[in-house]
């Protein structure tokens, strides 16, 4: 989905890890089950999200089952939740998912990988529409905000931050609000909606900041270069601009968090607060926005900051002053947003 998801898993005690693995072997049985198990690769913590989404809206949740692991082709002690309705639906909304994401790189460079992919997925994707078609998907509206997206991608310069996350955010906000129409919990449905607009804006910016230096280098469109004024090509070195960010981030993960406890759930509410509140808190800061030396945006999945020049490193050692990881020197990413841009 955004790849952005994730647990804080030392927080969560034993039934919150019981949850987790039950969901993740269940959306994996079902993608290698309906679609082949090559495309159990694609199972990850989004279609755990979803599964979990859907089902704690629901009454009654599936039965636990051994099943055969894809991975070891052998049947497992590990339990899975039974291939009902959730774990389903999530794996169809993966395959949705994979498929667009294909489609825009398809268009966006004629990448042959991603046509050789589609045609390796052929009916797959088709037997995965089929299926949410009946559960009243609403393509047609996100096929209206992909069109708006690339209107917005034609500007260059000068959009603001809601702008430019704002067809990622209602597209997301649709995918969300379905969850509960097929739960059939649809007074969740304007508070999943909420979640899904912030959580859509959110991970655009991280994916924008991931992105940024690439994006530049082959002349793409970038999410946090359009908010830059007309005629800027480099991000410039203003604490402004990273504040702005990291204070838009911050109020869409507290309408999040506010969002979430207004729904009405049968189970699971600390465990999905944990990975769309606190996962997606520690990406957003393990992730993006920092500052390498030479004053350019740096967003990488980094493990730590170098204490000595302030840069973002994934290795042992620091590649511009050669400090070791060892020790003290080891700091896990959790900067405040006035600490990344003196970086």
């Amino acid at each position: 989905m955004f790849g952005f998801t994730r647990a804080r898993m030392d927080t969560l005690d034993g039934d919150g890890h019981r949850e987790l693995r039950r969901h993740y072997c269940g959306t994996c049985t079902a993608l290698s089950r309906g679609y082949g198990y090559l495309f159990a690769a694609i199972n990850g913590w989004d279609a755990r999200l979803t599964s979990l989404l859907v089902d704690s809206q629901m009454a009654k949740s599936g039965e636990e089952v051994a099943v055969r692991c894809p991975a070891r082709l052998y049947f497992s002690k590990r339990i899975a939740l039974e291939s009902g309705l959730p774990t389903r639906y999530a794996a169809a909304v993966m395959m949705f998912l994979l498929d667009e994401k294909l489609q825009d790189n398809r268009q966006d460079d004629g990448s042959r990988m991603a046509s050789l992919a589609s045609r390796i997925m052929g009916n797959r994707i088709v037997r995965a529409r089929r299926f949410l078609a009946e559960l009243q998907f609403p393509f047609d509206r996100i096929a209206v905000l992909k069109e708006r997206q690339r209107a917005v991608e034609r500007y260059e310069k000068g959009l603001t931050l809601r702008a430019v996350t704002a067809p990622v955010s209602e597209a997301t906000a649709l995918l969300f609000s379905h969850f509960a129409l097929v739960a059939g919990a649809p007074q969740n449905a304007g508070g999943l909606s909420r979640i899904g607009s912030a959580f859509g804006a959110v991970c655009e910016i991280l994916d924008a900041s991931c992105d940024f230096e690439r994006d530049k280098k082959k002349q793409k469109f970038n999410a946090i270069a359009a908010t830059l004024p007309q005629g800027e090509d480099n991000l410039p070195l203003r604490t402004e601009l990273l504040d702005g960010i990291w204070t838009f981030v911050a109020t869409k993960l507290a309408s999040i968090r506010r969002a979430i406890r207004s729904l009405e759930l049968y189970r699971n509410r600390t465990v999905i607060e944990n990975i769309v509140c606190e996962g997606l808190y520690d990406t957003a800061h393990d992730t993006c926005l920092t500052l390498n030396p030479h004053g350019h945006l740096r967003g990488m999945k980094v493990a730590w900051i170098c204490p000595c020049c302030g840069s973002s490193v994934k290795s042992r050692f620091c590649s511009f002053c050669g400090t070791s990881a060892d020790g003290e020197s080891w700091q896990h990413v959790v900067h405040s947003a006035e600490s990344r841009g003196e970086s």
